[in-house]
């Protein structure tokens, strides 16, 4: 799917009204406030630059829209995978309710502060209840993008729920507070009853107390986790403890309600969120699509553009010190005059520098690829690995833990269990083995996660054989077809008696390809070898040299491998057919193999 083709759905199922309003409120005012003009004056980045929103990864508009088409891209890929599979209806209600929740998911992090950056999600759960948000409603409800406002009317005029259409609108809004893990752990949205509470209290309470609230929980939690030295969380929890009694000291109970709610409601405990745990079958059904939905916007936001794409809020460019493995800022004052290069020696800013892309990929695996592993010593190779396991781990609990589920919470189970993913990590180009150092560094920080690890080959820069690749079905043959793959090669010189028909065929994918398709193109690097199971490839050679057809099972883009070198011709399909895609380090190491000169005697004696 093309970047085109997503923000085609994009603006399809979003009302550009409600989209214009929520970037221009929120999202452009965090770019605005990291310009260096704005950052020269403010006290908390002097303080602490590394620990400024400016100097995180981008929060403003690209973020927002980023995250928007990375949804649609997720949605399209799990549901019937990793999420039960939805009718037409039911696809198209996720889409629209996904892009409503994914623009408001980090509204918040337009306050810097550190109490803004804290109480972020909180902030774009009480948003729907705000007057501003009034007329986004109406917009919302009126145009009806992806049919979630006649769904809720229908729900409504039918009895089915005993609330106004507007206001479970407004709460289905609310749990954008879900995207992040923290706010709410995977178990709390598989439990409609504990998320229905948290999200009463984040909705009903001042943010304010909120934010001492939330210290006093987070900090206890983690201390009860805590195996080690526990004085540190000791001292914090005490600190918290006391931040939030002082808040609270002296203060009419009554003022710690949410005023923007209670117009809403006329018993908002009793009233709020109740659709969430009804036994209904058809707002059952609701709330099943309504997790979902989260589910997936939690895995797109994992799956946010890194690496040599990334930048700041303020539009700094990101990148990693090939040296020392550290993140560099370059940062442009507003007239471009000066440019200013600031290293992180932080191991979350490097790994997220040094990761090229993540996907869900045909599999429904996590698909983690990394832009260097060559760095100038020793010491920072093992460091850089570290530093990308620590973000590769954090990426998963969204992109794998959020799709963790009972058995028994909906009527139909997905067709692959989150605890059946893979975590594939692929190899570097410029260092053979640092995907490994990297998957050893994750196993130790997750010893749990060990033997979902998978290291896989390098497949090339992006372009179309790597996204075909990445597309295409693992194969999955038995192995008597293997064998019989096998025995069909030897005809072109493969000869291995003793395959292992296991490891031969680990990373080989099928593909099908349409007439006029162009398999490999002339000059393009040798990242794959293929094999058509019938014929029909026509090859096009460079220099003059008349174009051939290529018989089926005979290898294609094998000497381009092994020489290393750029393709010398051009290779379309003639008509629709399958291939085998291998990639060329597999083929390298498991397909590929020479003969002496004497076994060419006896190959050319046998001819005779």
């Amino acid at each position: 799917m093309t970047d085109d083709t997503r923000g085609a759905v994009v603006e399809r199922m979003l009302p550009r009204s409600f989209a214009k309003h929520v970037e221009t409120a929120f999202y452009a005012r965090t770019s605005e406030r990291a310009t260096w003009e704005k950052l020269l004056v403010d006290r908390e980045f002097l303080q602490d630059p590394s620990n400024h929103v400016a100097l995180f990864s981008d929060h403003g508009v690209e973020h927002v829209r980023d995250i928007a088409r990375q949804f649609v891209t997720v949605h399209d890929r799990v549901i019937g995978l990793l999420v039960p599979e939805r009718d037409t209806a039911g696809r198209d209600f996720m889409l629209g309710y996904g892009m409503l929740v994914t623009y408001l998911h980090d509204a918040g992090m337009c306050d810097f502060s550190a109490y803004g950056r804290a109480i972020h999600p909180h902030f774009a759960a009480q948003l729907a209840w705000t007057a501003p948000f009034e007329p986004l409603v109406q917009v919302v409800m009126a145009e009806d993008r992806g049919g979630v406002a006649s769904r809720l009317s229908a729900l409504v005029d039918g009895g089915h729920i005993q609330a106004p259409a507007t206001t479970v609108l407004r709460e289905m809004l609310a749990l954008s507070l879900a995207h992040s893990k923290t706010a709410v752990p995977v178990e709390v949205l598989n439990d409609g009853h504990a998320l229905r509470r948290e999200l009463i209290r984040v909705v009903g309470t001042p943010l304010t107390l909120l934010f001492h609230e939330n210290r006093v929980l987070r900090t206890g939690a983690k201390l009860r986790r805590e195996t080690g030295d526990r004085a540190a969380l000791e001292t914090k929890l005490a600190e918290a403890t006391h931040g939030l009694e002082t808040f609270v000291a002296g203060r009419d109970r009554r003022t710690f309600r949410n005023p923007d709610v209670d117009a809403a409601y006329s018993d908002f405990e009793a009233q709020a969120f109740a659709w969430m745990v009804s036994d209904d079958a058809e707002v059952r059904a609701l709330m099943a699509d309504v997790r979902d939905t989260i589910r997936i916007l939690r895995c797109a936001d994992a799956m946010r553009q890194r690496g040599t794409t990334l930048k700041t809020s303020a539009g700094y460019e990101v990148f990693v010190h090939q040296r020392t493995g550290q993140a560099v800022y370059a940062i442009r004052t507003a007239d471009r005059d000066r440019l200013i290069s600031v290293a992180q020696d932080e191991e979350l800013s490097a790994g997220e520098a040094n990761v090229l892309g993540c996907e869900i990929d045909q599999g429904g695996d996590l698909f983690v690829s990394l832009h260097t592993g060559a760095f100038g010593t020793q010491r920072a190779v093992h460091w850089s690995a570290a530093a990308a396991a620590r973000v590769i781990e954090d990426i998963q609990a969204d992109a794998v833990t959020s799709y963790e589920r009972p058995e028994d919470l909906d009527a139909t189970a997905p067709p692959k269990p989150a605890e059946e993913m893979r975590i594939r990590i692929e190899e570097v180009a410029d260092r053979p083995g640092f995907s490994e150092l990297v998957a050893t560094a994750l196993a130790a920080r997750s010893p749990a996660l060990a033997e979902r690890i998978v290291t896989v080959p390098y497949l090339g820069p992006d372009g179309p054989e790597r996204r075909r690749y990445l597309a295409a079905s693992p194969l999955r043959w038995p192995e008597p077809k293997r064998r019989d793959l096998i025995e069909r090669l030897s005809a072109f010189g493969f000869k291995r008696a003793d395959v292992d028909l296991q490891v031969t065929f680990e990373h080989t994918r099928a593909a099908a390809l349409a007439q006029g398709e162009v398999l490999v193109e002339a000059g393009s690097p040798p990242s794959f070898v293929y094999v058509a199971l019938t014929a029909g490839l026509n090859v096009i050679r460079l220099g003059g040299y008349e174009p051939v057809e290529a018989a089926a099972y005979a290898p294609i883009g094998d000497t381009g491998a092994v020489r290393g070198g750029e393709r010398n011709s051009q290779v379309v399909a003639l008509r629709p057919l399958e291939v085998l895609i291998i990639p060329s380090s597999v083929y390298l190491d498991h397909w590929f193999q020479t003969i002496s000169q004497d076994e060419l005697r006896e190959i050319l004696d046998a001819g005779h």
